[in-house]
């Protein structure tokens, strides 16, 4: 079993299932984010393998990311230990590879009232936590679908200036437009059923186009291409994938106000917290995996990056859509930012 391909809420389990199943010592196989780190830092994997790599195919996907610290954490909390020098690469035909998944052998051993109690207290945390998100996300959707209801936003005229995939980010001037949330209009952003061709002048969009599935990627931006009048630009910041591996364990600086400006860009660091740091492991599983409210240890769908994005592969993308790129650059940073015209 790889581990990077269970999903986040199914892991714990995972683990005591194996505990209670063996008392000896357990064999699990993941993917070090830190042994890809040095294979990425020289050049030894392509974007597009990368991609792969970390969230993998259509038939088989990846939806965790693992470092030896991470993983020991977990397995931890969950009864084992670890066999001394029993961290090793698998065998493979082409040899040991930071594509190839890692061995870690886990010691278990019983556990007594008071472990299996605080376990199924963390189970139970968890799951009242998912239920206490799903009501109150509910009740503001509720809530803003009644409002947008009663007052619908003017999308008859030209000129429109759309925040896709909005969230809570607010910005003067731009229509909201998600499917949840407190939004001004609710749509698919990748089918904008309720936006007229020709009739937006500006997208913007922020965190949004990689928890979009690559098979959709194509017909969304051909629609967003569609509903723009000529000349109209997309503005899109995700984050750089590739650069979260890059700068694992590493200091790292958000790109300035003063930047983005230069660069024609908006503020999109309206809503950032921190804007410079050390890249912890745990943060960078998040940025690469993407958050939810106990990452990276419980499983929140619409929170799940499912595409990488790099400069290179940004260009790529909106090109194949019909754009013309003006800009897709990470100025060094945790982000890719694109600047395209339609």
């Amino acid at each position: 079993m790889l581990l990077n391909s269970l999903k986040n809420h199914q892991v714990r389990p995972y683990f005591w299932r194996s505990r209670r199943e063996s008392l000896g010592a357990v064999e699990f196989h993941y993917l070090d984010l830190g042994v890809l780190r040095d294979a990425v830092a020289e050049e030894k994997v392509t974007d597009e393998a990368l991609e792969e790599l970390l969230y993998g195919t259509s038939v088989e996907r990846r939806y965790t990311g693992w470092t030896r610290e991470v993983l020991l954490f977990v397995a931890t909390q969950c009864g084992f230990s670890i066999e001394s020098g029993a961290d090793t690469a698998s065998p493979s035909g082409d040899g040991p590879g930071p594509w190839v998944p890692r061995n870690l052998r886990l010691e278990s051993a019983p556990w007594g009232p008071a472990q299996i109690l605080a376990a199924r207290a963390h189970l139970g945390e968890q799951r009242l936590w998912a239920w206490r998100k799903s009501l109150r996300l509910s009740t503001v959707s509720a809530k803003a679908r009644l409002k947008a209801a009663l007052r619908p936003a003017d999308l008859s005229g030209q000129g429109l200036r759309l925040n896709l995939g909005a969230g809570d980010e607010n910005h003067v001037g731009y229509i909201k437009v998600d499917r949840a949330g407190c939004q001004h209009v609710y749509d698919d952003i990748v089918t904008l059923t309720r936006i007229r061709d020709g009739s937006v002048a500006e997208i913007y969009t922020n965190h949004v186009l990689e928890h979009v599935p690559e098979p959709l990627l194509t017909p969304m931006l051909t629609r967003w291409r569609e509903v723009l009048a000529p000349g109209g630009r997309v503005l899109a910041r995700m984050p750089d994938a590739r650069q979260a591996v890059l700068s694992l364990g590493a200091p790292w600086v958000e790109a300035t106000a003063e930047e983005l400006t230069r660069h024609g860009l908006p503020d999109f660091l309206a809503k950032e917290a921190t804007r410079e740091g050390v890249l912890d492991d745990q943060a960078a599983i998040q940025l690469i995996y993407g958050w939810s409210g106990s990452t990276p240890f419980s499983w929140d769908d619409v929170n799940q990056h499912k595409t990488l994005w790099t400069p290179a592969l940004a260009r790529k993308r909106f090109e194949a859509a019909g754009f013309t790129v003006e800009y897709a650059e990470n100025l060094g940073t945790l982000n890719t930012l694109v600047v395209a015209q339609a």
